[in-house]
């Protein structure tokens, strides 16, 4: 199975999105399966930083943005992930993007620019009662009960309807994220096969 997916990577690069509510366990997820698959993962908020470090010209753009704390823009990200697409020889988990329909529509259309495509999204599908209880353990500034529940709630309005978006288009997998991180990885590499 790994060598299925490392062979394909020399034809095409693999393109990974990883989809699922706050505290479902995305980053450390994505972060494996990419290290399994020696892929490139790639988080919008490394990313951003990175750029801004390195003052491209699209990092110091993002960066005017970030100052006065606004958002990015969507064209900006898109073009920073198009960027690293185009020499991507390996392939690519995509961490924490898109999170809306507009954004995946643009990324749609920015990789048919550069000939490429999103081969999976894998969905972490965790319990809202198991999300509580990680994010108000995990000790962190904002992750304050109130504060968790209006993540929720922004993630039910703006992210859940991707979901939908890509069970259309059938490039979803639903994985079940309310196991132990073994069994959650195992399944990730179920469907990945």
């Amino acid at each position: 199975m790994k060598g299925f997916w490392i062979n394909i990577c020399g034809v095409n690069v693999v393109i990974v999105i990883f989809l699922g509510p706050p505290g479902a366990g995305k980053g450390t997820k994505a972060k494996k399966l990419s290290d399994y698959f020696e892929w490139r993962h790639l988080s919008t908020g490394d990313l951003l930083r990175n750029e801004v470090k390195n003052e491209t010209e699209l990092g110091l753009l993002a960066n005017e943005f970030m100052k006065k704390g606004d958002l990015v823009p969507d064209k900006i990200i898109i073009n920073m992930i198009s960027n690293i697409l185009v020499n991507q020889n390996a392939g690519i988990v995509l961490d924490g993007f898109p999170r809306t329909i507009d954004q995946a529509r643009s990324l749609r259309h920015s990789l048919e620019d550069i000939s490429k495509k999103i081969d999976k999204v894998l969905f972490l599908d965790v319990e809202e009662s198991k999300i509580i209880s990680r994010l108000t353990n995990r000790g962190r500034k904002d992750d304050d009960p109130k504060v968790i529940v209006n993540r929720l709630k922004t993630y039910g309005d703006l992210t859940q309807p991707l979901i939908s978006f890509y069970e259309k288009e059938g490039l979803i997998e639903k994985i079940d994220g309310n196991g132990t991180e073994e069994n959650v990885f195992n399944n990730l590499l179920k469907v990945m096969a």
